[in-house]
Order: C-alpha cells, then structure tokens, then sequence
C-alpha cells in the first residue's frame, strides 16, 4: 500500500455529528437553577432559622448540675468565688443563652441573682458571701425558664 492509499482512506471517514446544542443549553440552565436554589437556601431559609427551644434534656441535666455544685458547695470542696462561676456558666447553658444576664431583666429576682453573682464572681474580696437563697433562685430560673419565678 502506497501512502496516497491510506492518506485517501483517512480522507473517506466521517466524524461524528456535532451534538444538538439544545441539550447542552438545557443541562446549563438546570445546573444554574440548582445552584441558585442551594444558594437561597442557605442565605435565606438555614440562616434566618428560629432558635431552637431548649430541650427538656438539657434543663434536666442543669438541674442535675445544680444539686451536685449545691452538695459540693456545702460540702466545703468549692469555695463562694468558684461556685459563683459555675452558677453562672450552669444557668447560661441551662436556658441555652449565649449571654445569660440579657435575659434577666423581666423579674427582680433574676436580677438580684445575676447581681450576687457578678458581685461574687468579679470582686477581689467579695462583700456578701454565698447563701443557699442563690441556689434557691437559680433552681427556680432552670424550672421556669427566662421568664422567671
């Protein structure tokens, strides 16, 4: 075989035909589509979700929390100053808060709680040392939410 041959058979083949750009223009609008949904969703539906409500579970747990660090606190293994930290730290996760004291400000009582607390907590030589009403008072903001006694 000559190459003039071969170079006159290659000449005979006959590629393929080009595909229908209506498929291609169909898979790039669906792709499109799919992806601004994914991007709405996720700016405007999963973002601006309410918070959750706390469970029960956790309320139970802090609860739970709450009678061991009284027990250890009367026992004398945590000092007023420590206790006050972990009261403060138990109600915050207990009412599933980032900031605790920015939801006690509807009733008295919480605020006098979040003041004994601040007091206790951030003063060098405390003024007023820990009673069992402290306690009493967190129980009842655990029990009954941020809404207070």
């Amino acid at each position: 075989m000559k190459d003039t041959d071969i170079i006159a058979q290659l000449a005979d083949i006959q590629p393929p035909p080009a595909p229908e750009s209506g498929t291609w223009i169909a898979v790039i609008v669906t792709a499109l589509a799919v992806t601004m949904a994914l991007i709405y969703l996720y700016r405007y539906r999963l973002r601006d979700r309410p918070a959750q409500p706390v469970s029960q579970n956790v309320r139970v747990a802090a609860l739970e929390r709450l009678d061991q660090l009284e027990q250890e606190w009367l026992d004398g293994q945590v000092d007023d100053r420590q206790t006050a930290f972990l009261l403060a730290t138990l109600l915050r996760l207990g009412l599933d808060q980032a900031q605790w004291p920015s939801t006690v400000d509807t009733t008295i009582e919480d605020r006098a709680l979040w003041d004994t607390l601040s007091k206790l907590r951030y003063e060098r030589t405390p003024s007023a040392a820990l009673k069992q009403e402290v306690f009493v008072s967190a129980r009842c903001c655990l029990l009954h939410g941020a809404t207070g006694c």
